[in-house]
């Protein structure tokens, strides 16, 4: 080593193992575990007093469930007073004791029970000879017959190790099947370790089920890695789910069997280290509610399989919507499983409130939440499925139009504001823009509405009658004298205009809706049409009385104030 001025040195040594199938969520394997620090974590005291070089021999017992050729011995020279370390060196312990040795260390992605005719295996191929293996035969016996072999070419050194997935291929299940795998033609050669060149697998038959199946998963740290699917005999896909968003949330799936036969599921992992928390699979099994697979451990793909039992009828139906505002049409379709001959469906709140019909139409008038229940039958067997507060008809929203006023011809258009909620439209003769204009309207009586539509698409109207005068020859309204307001509805200013025959005092005083005197004018007046410019934008909405008085006559016309 280089000149170096310390003295308290320490020579410490470490037993690693690589490779541990722990599904720790970081990665297929974890690495350089420590199993044993020689002789202890205080090391062994070397001094380079004699010499630049010294030799220090270390004695270890392996544990006999330590994989010695995954294991490593990394030394590393310390100062023990800075914990400065100064030289550092890693040994693997693994020795190949044969020139050509092609070990087949795993296989997975096979279910333990099964009845469909088609595998994928995963498999995990190790070279444990001296030789670089290049190239391998990997075989597959099915219940005695060779089925498929995959011709594996590559680059793999002593001693590592990797992960070979197998296309899938197909094969007549049995109840029961005996899955053999093995290795042959090494390099072209013979294998000279043949004790470490085949797994078998047994698998079992699959459970019966009944009804449905309950997915119940937890996602992890990593949704977005996570999909799953349900595969019916046919391999038609009944459910499928993610990638998901939310960090450890539960996600939950129902799935009908719709038809008899054999049912796949599969989980999926993107990144190929399964999920870090768990999910389960439960079904009817026998009349009692059994979880037929559980876990989260694996790599890519997790697969199980089932049998549906689907006897009799089981009723189920879907309709093209839910919700809906008053006077709703729903169009039910059934979804029952089973040779259904007979229908006999009830709705709640609907029209009509029975039918045989397999497919019916049904009309809710009122707001409210509606059951549905509908029972099938194939002539011998019978099942009835409920579905409570199955349609939700919605409230219509409270609308209301403030009164706008009788109007005149000539009088000047004016905004539209009397409607709540608001956030409506406006519509009717003369209305444009929420704007009404008594020219456009003409003389006559007429409708204008408020129309609003709610959060839940739900419209509703308001509706009132306003009448557009002539108006015309003020004086015609008495013998003396004539009076008109305009605009009426006021917003901020009006004119109040009237006519004087006889030259006489006039007085002009207008009161709120209690009788309180708010607003006088005297005006200095001859014969003829005069007017006077009223300022509204200190009154309060409301209705206001204006009584004009000429000599002994008198007067009153109503006056509405919107603002």
């Amino acid at each position: 080593m280089a000149p170096y001025a310390g003295t308290n040195l320490v020579l410490q040594l470490t037993v690693t193992e690589s490779k541990l199938d722990i599904n720790w969520g970081l990665g297929e394997y974890v690495n350089s575990t420590n199993r044993l620090m020689v002789p202890n974590q205080n090391g062994t005291a070397v001094s380079f007093a004699s010499g630049d070089v010294q030799t220090v021999e270390l004695d270890f017992t392996m544990g006999h469930y330590w994989a010695e050729e995954n294991c490593e011995l990394i030394a590393f020279l310390q100062d023990n007073s800075t914990k400065e370390i100064l030289q550092c060196d890693l040994k693997t312990m693994a020795v190949a004791e044969y020139d050509l040795d092609a070990e087949l260390a795993g296989m997975s992605n096979i279910p333990d029970e099964l009845c469909h005719g088609e595998i994928a295996p995963v498999i995990k191929l190790k070279n444990k000879g001296a030789q670089i293996l290049t190239s391998v035969d990997i075989n597959f016996d099915v219940n005695g017959e060779l089925i498929y072999t995959y011709p594996w070419t590559g680059e793999l050194e002593f001693p590592l190790m990797e992960t070979v997935s197998i296309p899938a291929f197909t094969f007549d299940a049995l109840a029961e099947n005996e899955i053999l795998c093995y290795l042959t033609d090494p390099n072209n050669g013979t294998d000279l370790n043949p004790d470490n060149d085949q797994i078998t697998k047994v698998t079992e038959a699959t459970p019966l089920c009944t009804d449905y199946v309950v997915l119940i998963l937890k996602t992890d740290a990593n949704p977005e890695q996570t999909t799953y699917e349900f595969l019916d005999a046919a391999g038609n896909v009944l459910s499928a789910g993610g990638p998901f968003t939310q960090t450890y949330s539960y996600v939950k799936d129902t799935v009908y069997y719709q038809t008899p036969g054999c049912h796949q599921f599969f989980l999926y992992d993107a990144a190929g280290d399964g999920i870090s928390t768990f999910y389960s699979i439960r079904t009817w099994v026998d009349g009692e509610i059994t979880t037929i697979k559980s876990g989260g451990s694996f790599g890519y793909v997790d697969e199980t399989q089932f049998t549906s039992d689907v006897d009799g009828v089981m009723a189920a139906f879907a309709s093209d919507v839910q919700a809906g505002c008053p006077g709703l049409t729903v169009e039910f379709s059934d979804m029952s499983i089973g040779s259904v001959t007979e229908w006999d469906w009830e709705f709640e709140g609907g029209d009509p409130a029975t039918s045989n019909a397999q497919n019916p139409s049904v009309y809710y008038a009122e707001a409210g939440d509606y059951d549905v229940t509908l029972t099938v039958s194939d002539g011998t067997n019978t099942n009835t499925f409920e579905n409570q507060n199955y349609i939700t008809v919605f409230d219509l929203p409270e609308v209301e139009f403030a009164a706008v006023g009788d109007q005149c011809i000539g009088w000047p258009g004016f905004e539209l504001t009397g409607g709540t909620p608001e956030g409506g439209t406006y519509s009717g003769d003369g209305v444009e823009d929420g704007w009404f204009y008594p020219d456009m309207a003409g003389v006559g009586t007429h409708t204008l509405s408020y129309t609003y539509q709610d959060v839940n698409g739900c419209e509703n109207v308001a509706e009132q009658e306003v009448m557009v005068d002539a108006c015309t020859g003020v004086g015609e309204l008495t013998g003396k004298q004539a009076l008109k307001i305009y605009p009426n509805p006021v917003i901020g200013r009006s004119t109040i205009e009237f006519y004087n025959a006889e030259d006489v005092e006039v007085n002009i005083s207008i009161y709120n809706s209690i009788g309180m005197l708010v607003k006088e004018f005297n005006p200095e007046t001859g014969v003829g049409v005069h007017q006077i410019a009223v300022n509204t934008q200190d009154f309060e909405n409301g209705i206001y009385f204006v009584k004009f008085s000429a000599g002994d006559e008198t007067m009153t016309q109503k006056m509405t104030i919107v603002k």
